[in-house]
This record gives C-alpha cells, structure tokens and sequence, in this order.
C-alpha cells in the first residue's frame, strides 16, 4: 500500500510541522525542571527521570527480563538489549511522525475531530488513528489494517500477562505451604488460572484508565513510575551492599512506593519521570536507616547484660588510669569503625552489633584499661 502526498509546499513535511503548535515540536527545553513548574516533559525530568525509568524496565520488569531469558547465551541478550537500544529511536520518530500527519489532516479536515468519541474532558484522541483508517482505507485495507492494529496490542498484552502469571505462581504461590502441596502436573493449570484472573483485572482497570491520563502512554507510564524506582532501588542494594537485611530492604520498598504515591496525590505539579528517581531514593535511604536502627536497637538490647559482668573491673582501675581511659576511648573508636567497615557478609549480624556494642562502651565506660576493651582473637573479650 502506497500513500502520496503531493509537496506541494501545503502538504509538505515541513508544512506538516508548521500547522503544529510550535511548543509540540521542541527538542530541548532547559526551561522546564518539572518540580512544580507543570512540564512534565521538560528536559532535566525526561534526562533523570528518563534514564531510570527505561533502566528499571529494560533490567528488571519482567516483561522485558523473560523474553531476555528465551537468548540462547548472555552474548545474544546483550546484542538484543543493544539493537534495542540503537533502533528503539528511529522507531520513535515513525510514530511521531504519524502523529504529525494525523494532525495535519485534521487541520485539514475540521470534521474529523468531530467524528472521534467524546469525553468530558473532549474529543478522545487516542481513537484518532482507527478512525483515520475507516475514513480513508478501503475496504479490504481496512480490514488488514486493523487486524495489524490488533495484533500489535495482543503482543504487547500477552507479555504483560504472562510475566505476571509467571511472577505470581513463582514467587508467591510455590513457595507458600498450600504451593508445596501441590502435585507438579497442577502447575500449569494454576497457571492458566492467573493469566485468566489478571485478564479479568486488567479489563475491569482499563475503565478507569481516562482518569488518569487523556493519553494512554501517559497512564501507562505513570502507573509503571509508581513502582519502578522503589524495585529499581533494591535491586541496587542486592547488588551494591552486603549488610543491609531483607527486612530493611522490604521496609525501603514500601516507603518508596508510598513517596511515590504522596506525590502523585498531594503534588500534582511535580513531573511523573520525577518518581523513578524519588523512589529508588527513598528506598535506598529508608532501607539503610531501617537497618542501622535496627541494629542499634538490638547492640543496646544486649549492652545491660555485657555491662554488668565488666562492673568489677572498675575496682581495679586505680587514680592514675583517668588519662590512660581516656586514650582507650580514642582508640576503641577507631577499632570499631574499622570492624564495621571490614565485616564480612557470613559474620555481618555478629561483627556489626558487637562493633555498635564497643561503640556504646567507649562512652559509656571510658575508664576501662585497653585489654578490658580489645576483643581478643578468638572473639571474647578480656577483663582484669
């Protein structure tokens, strides 16, 4: 099929770009930063914001990891996540592109903003481009036209399904106690049974979508922003740290999901690229201070009872030891933060607490001699 267009200087391209709105079609704009201001789409959130957003899917949404996992080795996926990348754009502006033509045949055409679906909110222009197709494709064109049309969703929906029946018999099913009761040869019905259960609820959500965004993009991308940056922050923790506990990691996923979410209700005009990068932060920094918290917690659980057995060795402090006691400190100081920066992964619990314990001695006790404080090789400590 072969559309033409005369250039006519009327119908040319650049004729296409001058009956757009001059704001639509800026490449750069270092004005807006989306913290207030309403762009959502200004440069610094889409470079930021932008950047861990398409990190958290393409390296950790599942609808991108298990069509990764199909490669016959790492290098094939590597070289699918590099194409991915490289043609990701010119595919980009194709359907800019479009979208460019079907405005110009709108501002040709006025009536044809008149036939697409209303909405309170005005005319539904996410419809534009199956109604382009019935207002000039013939009758056999129109017919393949669509079923391309249908096919290019089903292919998008059908990873989108089946990487959430796959996560949900996975990670939530199978291991639970009912999970591991059940015969092998159940697992693929169960299976089925997911798919057609998050089928059900996507279509029933799809109603609410327009409440969200006129564009459908938009509410995609929205929805996604939500949790990408609260997921993208603990994969960054597994990765990056060995001390921080999954109890601290969980707490860091659920207040990251629920800075997003503040955002989202209570500051409208903070940009939605924006909260990939809040997110992750957020996550990151709860679930460090949730564990250094809990920590502390548990190093002044175990202080009292460490504390009352050492008391009898003030009793052989003698006058001349004050200064002595207090060179001990300065130095107990320095040992414990080298122990709590050289733990290793399998000691972590033990070495972090007893390094947070010491810590609390050098102040609370500052008068014992060194060897009441040092630990000695094999872990204990000595006492006069």
């Amino acid at each position: 099929m072969v559309v033409r267009y005369p250039v006519d200087g009327r119908s040319s391209p650049i004729a296409w770009l001058g009956a757009v709105d001059p704001n639509r079609v800026r490449v750069f704009d270092f004005s807006g930063h989306g913290l207030g201001d309403g762009n959502d789409f200004g440069f610094w959130p889409m470079l930021f914001g932008g950047l861990f957003l398409y990190v958290a899917y393409y390296g950790l949404d599942q609808s991108q990891a298990q069509r990764l996992l199909t490669a016959k080795s790492e290098r094939s996926g590597q070289w699918a996540l590099a194409l991915n990348g490289f043609l990701r754009l010119p595919l980009v502006c194709l359907y800019c592109a479009l979208g460019v033509g079907l405005a110009m045949y709108a501002s040709e055409n006025p009536q044809f903003i008149d036939l697409l679906p209303q909405k309170p909110s005005g005319p539904d222009f996410n419809m534009a481009l199956p109604r382009y197709m019935i207002e000039t494709l013939g009758p056999g064109w129109l017919g393949l036209a669509l079923i391309a049309l249908l096919a290019a969703a089903m292919s998008s929906l059908d990873s989108v399904l089946n990487a959430l029946s796959a996560t949900t018999v996975s990670d939530f099913l199978m291991p639970s106690r009912w999970g591991q009761r059940q015969p092998k040869t159940r697992w693929i019905g169960i299976a089925k049974a997911m798919t057609l259960l998050w089928g059900s609820l996507a279509m029933m959500l799809a109603f609410w979508v327009d409440d969200i965004s006129p564009s459908i993009l938009v509410a995609i991308n929205k929805i996604g922003s939500l949790f990408n940056g609260p997921i993208l922050g603990v994969f960054v923790l597994a990765l990056l740290t060995r001390r921080v506990t999954g109890r601290a990691v969980r707490a860091g996923l659920v207040v990251g999901f629920g800075a997003n979410l503040f955002a989202w209700l209570f500051l409208p005009g903070v940009s939605w690229l924006w909260w990939n990068l809040l997110g992750a932060l957020v996550c990151i920094g709860t679930s460090g201070l949730f564990f250094l918290g809990l920590s502390l917690f548990r190093a002044c659980s175990m202080v009292p009872s460490r504390i009352h057995w050492r008391m009898a060795s003030l009793h052989s402090v003698r006058a001349g030891n004050w200064c002595w006691g207090s060179a001990v400190t300065s130095s107990s100081w320095c040992w414990c933060l080298v122990n709590c920066s050289h733990s290793s992964i399998g000691a972590r619990d033990i070495n972090y607490e007893r390094s947070v314990q010491d810590l609390i001695y050098a102040l609370v006790m500052p008068h014992l001699r060194y060897r009441s404080l040092m630990p000695s090789v094999k872990g204990s400590f000595k006492h006069d």
